[in-house]
């Protein structure tokens, strides 16, 4: 497979479409309800220092935070092919949960095609939090 020319495009719409559906949910429940077409059960998963595979693991965890309210400030969305016809999404910004005051925070996604639409295959979040 050759490297997609619409990588940036494919990148940008899939950080909108995925923080449009955990910020537009209500609950925890019904984040979960709403990111479970993101994840296939081949996905891995690293949140902080959890790290699970699957979709049903990844939803579990997803719905175990405790956030009522959030809040995705992307600074920076940047996108690269892979040879796969894949691609990697890196976003900086800023989360705010709740009453909590903003946090920056970093997120990877490594996207992969399936027919004519991308799922997580891989995804790595971390609050950027230094505790010296």
């Amino acid at each position: 497979m050759a490297y997609n020319p619409q990588f940036n495009d494919i990148g940008s719409q899939f950080v909108q479409a995925y923080y449009q559906a955990y910020e537009a949910a209500a609950n925890p429940e019904d984040r979960a309800v709403k990111l479970a077409g993101f994840y296939h059960d081949t996905c891995f998963f690293t949140f902080e220092d959890f790290a699970a595979q699957g979709k049903e693991a990844i939803l579990n965890k997803i719905k175990s935070l405790p956030i009522t309210k959030i809040a995705h400030n992307v600074t920076k969305c940047d996108c690269q092919p892979m040879a796969d016809g894949g691609v990697i999404v890196v976003i900086i910004g800023q989360l705010k949960t709740d009453d909590d005051p903003p946090m920056p925070y970093a997120h990877t996604f490594i996207l992969k095609a399936d027919s004519n639409s991308f799922f997580i295959a891989h995804e790595f979040f971390r609050l950027c939090v230094h505790n010296f």
